[in-house]
């Protein structure tokens, strides 16, 4: 006998296993228990830490895979990887203008030169991405029809498709402008729907 009571009730290694397994086979709700019981006995311990951030993350529960990301990244600062986390769960949140204060809060009050300068390098690739969807914004603006466009369907086919209606309808000897008038209004209602689909989809 070695001296230990053994009471049968599953240790830290155990809910790590039982974690992973759920985990491989995609079974997320029990994994992520079992993980956290692995925590509630080793609190800090990083690996498993991580490993929870991930698959908090790959089930897009964005919301604490950046609670867990943040702490991580308060003690282990110069962690490149974990920047690069807490920058594309920003993404995925819209949230990189709370991102930038954030670490620009971090770089105006850390003495850490190292430290100092991995989040001015985050704050670049962060500054950089929010350019590039400002950028993208402004390719989806609302297609505005210049004024030739707007003279050639608004004063000339719409006029002339209704006055060719009329007069199809009204003159017995003009029935056959029926078809060109709706052929005619038919331009310009699928015109005024394209506009339409412009607008909704901006």
């Amino acid at each position: 006998m070695n001296g230990t009571l053994n009471t049968g009730e599953p240790g830290f290694e155990d809910f790590v296993m039982i974690a992973r397994r759920h985990k491989d086979r995609g079974e997320n709700e029990p994994a992520i228990l079992n993980y956290n019981k692995a925590l509630a006995l080793q609190p800090g311990n990083f690996k498993i830490i991580s490993e929870l951030a991930e698959l908090y993350f790959s089930t897009e529960d964005y919301v604490r895979a950046a609670e867990i990301y943040k702490k991580l990244l308060s003690s282990s600062p110069l962690d490149e990887k974990l920047h690069s986390k807490r920058i594309t769960i920003a993404q995925k949140m819209n949230t990189l203008d709370e991102l930038v204060r954030e670490f620009s809060e971090i770089v105006k009050n850390t003495a850490d030169l190292t430290a100092k300068t991995v989040f001015e390098k985050s704050l670049k690739q962060i500054r950089a991405l929010m350019l590039f969807k400002q950028d993208s914004i402004g390719l989806r603006t609302v297609y505005e029809p210049n004024f030739a466009v707007k003279a050639i369907f608004d004063f000339c086919l719409l006029p002339t498709g209704m006055i060719l209606l009329g007069m199809s309808i009204f003159g017995k000897r003009f029935k056959g402008l029926l078809i060109y008038s709706i052929v005619l209004l038919l331009f310009y209602a699928a015109y005024k729907a394209f506009i339409l689909y412009q607008k909704k989809k901006a």
